[in-house]
């Protein structure tokens, strides 16, 4: 673990005023050059927004049939 980019994180955590996760990716350096993961880390945020971000179901449509 980088730790320097860990606190760095960390600190930028202190001004986010809405719903977020900092995951720690096992085995990776700050730019996720080792094979395989920036794919986890691209998972890991497709998954974050589909959670956070996704249209309700109930959701009205913007235009009428």
């Amino acid at each position: 673990m980088d730790r320097t980019i860990y606190r760095l994180s960390r600190s930028a955590t202190r001004q986010i005023t809405t719903i977020y996760e900092l995951r720690l990716i096992a085995d990776a350096s700050h730019l996720f050059e080792e094979p395989g993961k920036l794919d986890e880390v691209a998972q890991a945020a497709a998954a974050w927004f589909l959670q956070h971000l996704a249209a309700p179901e109930t959701e009205i449509p913007l235009t009428q049939p």
